[in-house]
């Protein structure tokens, strides 16, 4: 199958080349962005079980406003609840000065798939980065879980990296998934990228 014009923005279908699947790209800069959100049915976004699991990268997402965290929830139509459906750990970790600046499960936002600590506004830095493995998600007889593996910038100076985990505490379906930045601050620059990968 040729793809040589193919443009950025085309969605390659599932039966062609990779068993990784652009389902969509979203480019936050210059466009004053508060959030990115993938729901299941809108603009080309499956989250059914067409796929088993779904990649997430996050590229460079700084926010205009210093010292903002970033954050992502799972819902569904009936919202986003922070009260009680996802457990687990996250922890990001800096070597230079042996600091935790992450959130742990005493004191992680039981509703939320990612919380960081606060990111630098500077988009030299690099802002935050990373990817977010989800697997199961519309599957209602199992629980939803996400794999992190994430990186930033913070405000005090310092790079920290990571990797964590959470999942729903029970079996449900979920179709929706947003990113945004604590206080609704805009996004200065960024893209989000969903992919469905392949059943074999």
């Amino acid at each position: 199958v040729d793809l040589s014009n193919v443009g950025d923005d085309s969605v390659i279908p599932a039966s062609v080349g990779s068993s990784l699947v652009l389902l969509k790209s979203v480019d936050t800069t210059a466009t004053s962005t508060t959030i990115v959100e993938f729901i299941h049915g809108s603009n080309g976004v499956v989250l059914d079980s067409t796929y088993n699991a779904y990649k997430v990268i996050i590229s460079n997402c700084v926010p205009v406003t210093d010292a903002k965290a970033f954050r992502a929830d799972v819902g569904t139509a009936s919202g986003y609840s922070l009260t009680g459906n996802i457990g687990g750990i996250v922890l990001f970790y800096n070597k230079h000065d042996n600091s935790d600046q992450g959130k742990t499960e005493t004191t992680f936002p039981q509703g939320r798939n990612i919380e960081t600590h606060t990111i630098d506004n500077t988009v030299a830095r690099g802002g935050c980065w990373g990817e977010l493995s989800i697997h199961q998600i519309a599957d209602s007889s199992v629980p939803t879980t996400i794999s992190i593996n994430l990186n930033y910038s913070a405000s005090n100076g310092y790079l920290y990296g990571g990797s964590g985990f959470n999942s729903t505490m029970t079996n449900q379906a979920q179709d929706r998934i947003r990113f945004y930045f604590q206080d609704s601050s805009v996004f200065a620059k960024g893209r989000i990228t969903l992919y469905g990968v392949k059943n074999a």
